[in-house]
């Protein structure tokens, strides 16, 4: 039986084919805002620092 999102879920794709077409997904958390900014912040000191 495939996965199935709940609420506060979103779809991530695990594989893909030769062609990149999804094959294999599962329902996961949606990221916090918490998590979300300090990706944005991480991503932003990588191009302030040069290092991306």
């Amino acid at each position: 039986m495939p996965s199935v999102a709940s609420v506060g879920q979103v779809i991530a794709v695990k594989a893909v084919d030769e062609n990149g077409k999804p094959t294999e997904w599962e329902a996961v958390d949606m990221p916090s805002d918490e998590h979300i900014n300090d990706l944005i912040n991480t991503a932003l000191e990588a191009f302030k620092n040069g290092s991306y």
